[in-house]
Formats: structure tokens, sequence, C-alpha cells
């Protein structure tokens, strides 16, 4: 059981860590909770399978494609919707971002259906591993997942548009009195963000399936993994977001029947949202800076 808890562990961290350092990006630099963050996982996985299987480029190409195609989405959202509405107030545009999260859902109702999707990969038998298997597609989906994060931290410490961000979320105003494009750079922040939740997209789906439900079923344990971490801390978001993996994890794999000595009694997997509600309350109840936080905004 350990091992399977283990496996389930780096997956789920490999999904949801992708997403939440996206949205933590995001939020400290354009000042305010987009709750449509968590749609362009499923946007960028309904447009993998759009060009992996009608465009017929392929499930690698065409997932490259839907990626990208959700970073232009991403920041033409940002030209033409968010910076205005953030113009007012960021409670403005959290609600408008509430309402877009919506009405994105109902757009790929519209176009795509209700019906779950899987994209076109290859079946294969799973690799035992002692008494838990893994995928192929599982291997695969955290061995990118590290090296994504690797090149991730080594622009954000070594490289002059690393420190331009950091700068930029830190302290936006004297950034610009220094002469650094903000913009440009808050715009270059946001297509980064929505790719990266467009990936996370692509790995569920080529762990599970695309639905509907993939962008609500992901907000709770997103934002927990950005509160619990630390509103801006790219780090902390990437260390909650395995943190609450492993609580999830456990939770779905432990037979408590069996530790009270009674009947089997394993956690159905429609309670995994519940993890993440617990987490918050907890963490902001107990260290409302977030857990590997220090008050204040980083990227």
């Amino acid at each position: 059981m350990l091992t399977q808890i283990i496996i389930d562990t780096l997956v789920r961290t490999s999904q949801l860590s992708l997403i939440a350092v996206g949205l933590s990006m995001t939020w400290g630099i354009v000042r305010f909770a987009n709750v449509a963050h968590v749609q362009f996982a499923p946007v960028g996985a309904y447009l993998a399978l759009v060009a992996a299987s009608g465009i017929g480029l392929g499930v690698v190409l065409g997932s490259v494609v839907g990626i990208l195609a959700a970073g232009v989405l991403g920041v033409l959202l940002h030209l033409f919707f968010f910076r205005r509405l953030s113009s007012f107030s960021s409670a403005t545009a959290l609600i408008g971002s509430l309402a877009l999260s919506i009405v994105i859902t109902a757009t790929i109702q519209a176009i795509a259906g209700p019906r779950p999707e899987r994209l076109p990969l290859a079946p294969a038998p799973g690799l035992r591993l002692g008494d838990a298997v893994v995928t192929r597609a599982q291997i695969w989906v955290v061995a990118l997942t590290v090296a994504i994060f690797a090149v991730l931290f080594f622009v954000l410490a070594f490289t002059n548009a690393g420190r331009a961000v950091r700068c930029a979320a830190t302290n936006p105003d004297l950034a610009s009195a220094s002469g650094m494009d903000v913009r440009r750079v808050s715009t270059s922040v946001v297509f980064l963000a929505a790719a990266m939740a467009a990936t996370g997209g692509v790995f569920i789906a080529a762990d599970t399936s695309i639905s509907l439900e993939m962008g609500s079923a992901l907000l709770l344990a997103v934002f927990a993994a950005v509160i619990m971490g630390g509103i801006g801390s790219v780090g902390g978001s990437l260390l909650a977001a395995a943190v609450l993996a492993l609580a999830e994890s456990t939770v779905l794999r432990v037979d408590f029947g069996a530790i009270f000595g009674g009947d089997p009694l394993l956690v159905p997997v429609s309670y995994r949202p519940a993890v993440g509600f617990v987490a918050v309350i907890l963490v902001m109840l107990l260290r409302p800076q977030g857990l590997f936080g220090l008050g204040g905004r980083r990227a």
C-alpha cells in the first residue's frame, strides 16, 4: 500500500503543482485570485485532443499545440478582459473570473458535448512495483513535471527574465520606475501560467480522461495548494501541492475499517475535495500566511 500511495502522490503532485504554481505566479503579478485559471486545464486538454485526433497531429505534437493555444488564450483574456476589470478593483476582477469560468465550461459543453473523452494513447499494460501498479503515462507525467520545474526554477533564479518576474511581483511600482516594462512581464507570466495549467490538464487527460468537471474538480485543491504554500510563492505552492497530494492519496487508500477492527471501509474518491476544505480551514486558522510563506508576495 505504501508504494501505491507514493506513486499516487507523485502523479497527483505533478497534476496539481503545474496549475497551482501558475495561479500563484499570476496572483503575485496581477493581484487578484483568478478563479478561471483552473479552466485552462480542460481547455488545454480538449485543444490537445482536437489537434491530436481531429487534425491528426498525434498525441505529442497535438498536446504541444493545445498547450500553446491555451497560453495564447490566457494572454488574450488578460489583455482584453482581466486588465480592464482589475483597473476597477480586485473584487471586480475576481467576480469576473468566476463568471468567465462558467462561460468557458458552457462553451466547452456546447462544442465538445458532456461526455468524457480520452486522448488517443496506445493501450499499454501497467508496470507492477511490488503490490503497486504504475502506468507508462504516469511515469512520463512525473518525469516531464520534474523537467518543467527544473527549467522554471533555473530561469527564475539565474536569468534576467526571472529576476524581472520577481521584481515585478515584489514591487511593480518600483520596477516600473526603474525602467522595467511591467506590463510585458505580466503578459509573459500570464502566458506561462496558462500554458502550465493546460499542461496539467493534458497530464490529467493522459492519466484518466477529459471531462467538463475537470476545472471545477481542481478548483479547491489548486487554491488550497496556493494558500497553503503562501500566495505568490512558487516553491511554496509546489511543496504545498505535494503535501496536499500526499494527504489525498493517504485518505483514499487507507482502510479505516481495518484500523478500527471492522469491515473494510475506504473513502470514496468523490470525497477527495473534502481534504482540500480541511487543509484550507486549518491553514487559514493556524498560519494565514501559508505553510511556506513569509507574509509577503513572492514570485
